[in-house]
């Protein structure tokens, strides 16, 4: 009899310990797969994104050109629909007869004097040489600078003007650019709107060309 009873709680215990047993909860399979995808989709996107950038930089890069002034050892950087004349010392940029932006330097001179000074230089030789690709004839035209301001340009003091050109004694043309000086060289970028009628927008892509074109002003192509 007392076998028995013993028999029976032994059998008792080994039921309650299997079924303790099953009941243990067990991994997740399907919470590691899921991580594991989402981790494997940032890391697409990412790759995504960084060939995005890649391509975008690559455009830029095709649709810019480096521009070196004539005699000289200076460079900036310009759209590649515009078109290039070298004339005397300058490096006229435009699309259109009406407008255009010239980068000049007077390698023959030691300039000694004021930022302010070193506009003087450009007064008679970019009308000269703007004078070939403008709409207007300009030889021999004046120009005046109404405000100046010393400002920082590609990591370099500059002077910031505006001023006009009397363009055959008729009408004014809208003049703006910066002068720097570098290694006592003079130089300018300069941009001019030679047409009769001074259309604002024409006058504001033209500003904004010179901005861009002076911020890539350097020494090294």
């Amino acid at each position: 009899m007392m076998k028995r009873k013993i028999c029976l709680l032994l059998a008792m215990l080994v039921m309650i310990t299997s079924v303790g047993c099953g009941s243990e909860k067990e991994p997740n399979n399907k919470d590691s797969e899921i991580a594991t995808d989402s981790g494997s989709v940032d890391s697409e996107d990412m790759t995504s994104e960084t060939e995005e950038e890649s391509e975008t930089e690559s455009e830029i890069k095709k649709d810019v050109k480096t521009i070196r002034v004539p005699a000289g050892e200076l460079y900036v950087d310009c759209a590649t629909s515009l078109r290039e004349k070298k004339e005397g010392y300058t490096a006229l940029l435009y699309d259109s007869n009406d407008a255009l932006v010239g980068f000049s330097s007077k390698q023959s001179v030691k300039h000694e004097g004021t930022l302010l000074e070193a506009i003087d230089y450009f007064k008679s030789s970019f009308i000269n040489d703007a004078s070939v690709s403008s709409a207007g004839y300009l030889y021999g035209s004046s120009f005046e600078v109404d405000s100046t301001e010393e400002v920082t340009m590609a990591g370099r003091d500059s002077i910031r003007f505006t001023g006009k050109v009397l363009n055959r004694d008729t009408w004014e043309c809208h003049v703006y650019g910066y002068v720097f000086v570098i290694d006592g060289i003079p130089c300018a970028v300069i941009g001019l709107v030679s047409a009769q009628e001074q259309d604002p927008a024409m006058i504001a892509e033209i500003d904004t060309r010179v901005d861009e074109i002076a911020s890539t002003l350097r020494t090294t192509e």
